[in-house]
């Protein structure tokens, strides 16, 4: 019921009514703007940062917005992770595990139409599938566990930069993979043991994320087309 008012309403009159400080704006606008905007339309205190606390209770709250082609805009992220807890913790046991088996889904749905203007389509709830966690989440979880214990979880790129050979969204990797959250800098995280081909001994914090693709497939092309 707090949603419904809102419910086919394009970014741009959300903002206008319930973010007013960024009508108009063409640059400037927060990242974590759809998130904003739930957060208002649930009257929520601290919009930029807080959470409504029911709904957080009781669902892990994402965004997905789609584009006109049908594809969501981005893969959904999850927390940073340790790299020592996930090369010690069994998945069975880990924060991911818990959060995908254990918790349902609230999606703030938003869908950009042939006009070109991106709408507020409504929450849509959400369990992952089992075996997609059981087989594919679990896979990548364990090949990234496996790669920081061996400590081979770093490569040279041929300029000399360094990357990470965590699993990627491809054909292999069909569900999640592994990334950071931004592409520049920022605070590393204590690698378990130095890496042998490269000696560091912290890196980038990284974020699981299911794939883009993925979440195509699985929960936007199973919801009616407005």
């Amino acid at each position: 019921k707090h949603v419904q008012p809102y419910v086919g309403k394009t970014k741009a009159e959300l903002i206008s009514a319930l973010l007013p400080r960024y009508s108009g704006q063409k640059t400037g606008i927060p990242k974590q703007i759809n998130f904003m905007l739930l957060n208002a339309m649930f009257g929520t205190k601290h919009i930029e940062t807080g959470t409504n606390a029911i709904l957080a209770s009781k669902y892990l709250i994402k965004n997905i917005e789609v584009q006109k082609s049908g594809m969501p805009k981005q893969s959904m992220s999850f927390p940073e992770f340790s790299f020592t807890e996930v090369a010690k913790v069994p998945f069975e046991d880990s924060d991911l595990y818990d959060m995908l088996s254990n918790q349902h889904f609230l999606v703030a749905f938003w869908r950009k139409g042939d006009d070109g203007l991106v709408r507020f389509q409504g929450l849509k709830s959400w369990d992952m599938p089992e075996e997609d966690i059981d087989s594919d989440v679990k896979a990548v979880y364990e090949q990234t566990a496996n790669l920081l214990r061996e400590g081979k979880a770093l490569r040279y790129n041929p300029n000399g930069s360094i990357r990470d050979a965590f699993p990627k969204s491809n054909f292999l990797h069909r569900v999640c993979h592994v990334r950071p959250h931004t592409t520049k800098g920022g605070k590393e995280e204590p690698l378990p043991c130095p890496d042998k081909i490269t000696g560091k001994t912290a890196y980038k914090k990284m974020c699981f994320w299911l794939n883009a693709r993925y979440l195509k497939q699985k929960f936007v092309d199973k919801l009616p087309k407005k």
